[in-house]
């Protein structure tokens, strides 16, 4: 779980009712809240809930899993299910910026003038985006990242704890960008790329 809990983002009229996972050595992470694992115990909490029920849900997994987040809330969604956004109270966000479903934004995060992100995307704590940038779907900016104006992260990549990338540059989808780096030119997609500045190390697809 990330460091500040799901639960404590929610507003005091959300109530959590359920965490799913795929780990069934995995505990509950809330004591009073019930864990159910594998898309089996999903389906089978879903059909005892009353049908005319609203239930939202919040994919809580981080790190280069980009990719699962959005196919798991697409699995939810054709359930019935509605993404639900988490946006810490503390987060400054322009009101021009646009945000898509399902995202989450911690503590801390700062998005400028005419930012977009992206479906599931991850802005993790004291992350700051500057104007213009576009943030795709299923991307994780970890603690510390910064985006200059005009960047562009494309579907799934990861930017790990404390990247900077420069104004006018693009990381390709799917590509992970190592902690520290400095992103100066462009990263092609499906790489692993760190230093500084950031250069790919290796292929990753």
């Amino acid at each position: 779980m990330q460091a500040v809990t799901l639960r404590e983002l929610l507003p005091e009229d959300i109530e959590l009712v359920a965490v799913f996972d795929n780990n069934r050595e995995l505990p509950s992470p809330f004591p009073d809240v019930p864990i159910f694992y594998g898309e089996e115990g999903f389906e089978a909490w879903l059909s005892a809930r009353p049908q005319r029920e609203t239930l939202y849900f919040a994919v809580a997994i981080g790190s280069a899993l980009g990719y699962d987040r959005c196919q798991i809330g697409t699995f939810l969604q054709q359930h019935g299910l509605l993404p639900y956004s988490i946006i810490a109270d503390s987060a400054i966000i322009s009101p021009t910026a646009r945000i898509g479903a399902g995202v989450q934004i911690l503590p801390g995060v700062v998005i400028d003038a005419r930012v977009e992100i992206g479906d599931y995307a991850l802005l993790n704590l004291s992350v700051t985006v500057a104007h213009a940038c576009k943030i795709a779907r299923g991307v994780h900016l970890a603690p510390g990242v910064t985006m200059a104006g005009m960047s562009v992260i494309e579907d799934y990549v990861t930017l790990y704890t404390g990247v900077h990338v420069s104004p006018r540059v693009r990381v390709g989808a799917r590509s992970v960008v190592g902690i520290g780096s400095t992103v100066l030119r462009d990263i092609p997609a499906g790489v692993l790329a760190y230093g500084m500045p950031a250069v790919a190390q290796k292929k990753l697809f």
